[in-house]
């Protein structure tokens, strides 16, 4: 119904606005200083595959009314989940996080000749 479409809608909402945030902090910290616009822009191939998500989450959907398998989706997405879970507990743990702190970030605008530099 339209009230359970809007709820997931408001849910979805709700949660790109808590997590958002924190991915960009994370991908620029993580990020060396010279590669940042890199890290971004791999970061958000999420979601051009979020596409192909939909596009088979719309799928899914239409197959579970054809068949009358309420279920479906649901045993879909509990599935991709635990494959998930499983790739995630078999991954090795990193030891550490890497330390970009020794690079120093040039100053661009000092760089660029429109700010004198802090030395001159």
């Amino acid at each position: 119904s339209l009230a359970w479409q809007i709820g997931g809608i408001c849910i979805t909402t709700v949660g790109s606005l808590a997590v958002g945030p924190i991915t960009n902090a994370i991908t620029a910290q993580v990020a060396p200083p010279r590669a940042i616009g890199a890290f971004f822009g791999f970061s958000a191939i999420s979601i051009g595959l979020g596409g192909l998500g939909q596009l088979l989450g719309g799928s899914i959907y239409d197959a579970q009314r054809a068949l009358h398998l309420p279920w479906l989706m649901g045993a879909f997405l509990a599935s991709v989940t635990l494959c998930i879970a499983y790739l995630l507990w078999q991954a090795p743990s990193p030891t550490a996080t890497p330390d970009y702190a020794h690079e120093v970030a040039p100053d661009i605008a000092a760089e660029s000749g429109i700010i004198p530099s802090p030395a001159a």
